[in-house]
């Protein structure tokens, strides 16, 4: 997993990429395809007036429904600012609601300990029927 990240003006950013280096097995390509599936649903269903939970859970109950559940640890994203990880976090206990013109990341991942992990992570901002993306690199896999 590569993890790039960068300062303008004082406020941060962030985008995750999963490289493969080597040959592809059926089972990566098989979890790469879950994990982009599970960011682009929560991409097309996150708004403005969703809580939180809400967020996390376009992305956590697909990837449950593929049998990954356990191998999400983490919540789905975090805003961003001034700090890399502020709140609110798009995380199944987080209370918090969804404004508009929050700046979140997306980044929704599977990690299968002791084999190999995907993660997609990319920047949005919430407007008031949608999200705007504002990463511009491709989530295409990319095999070296």
């Amino acid at each position: 997993m590569l993890v790039l990240g960068t300062v303008i003006n004082g406020y941060c950013s962030r985008l995750a990429r999963t490289v493969y280096l080597g040959r592809l097995s059926p089972e990566f390509q098989s979890v790469y395809q879950i994990v982009r599936d599970a960011q682009q649903r929560a991409l097309d269903g996150i708004r403005a007036g969703m809580p939180t939970r809400a967020a996390d859970a376009l992305a956590r109950s697909f990837i449950e429904s593929a049998g990954y559940g356990s191998r999400f640890g983490h919540g789905l994203g975090h805003s961003l600012g001034l700090d890399p990880h502020e709140p609110p976090d798009l995380h199944p206990q987080d209370p918090d609601t969804l404004r508009p013109n929050m700046v979140l990341t997306v980044e929704p991942g599977i990690c299968l300990r002791g084999s190999f992990g995907v993660r997609l992570g990319d920047v949005i901002r919430v407007t008031d029927d949608c999200c705007e993306l504002l990463s511009h690199s491709p989530r295409a896999l990319r095999i070296l």
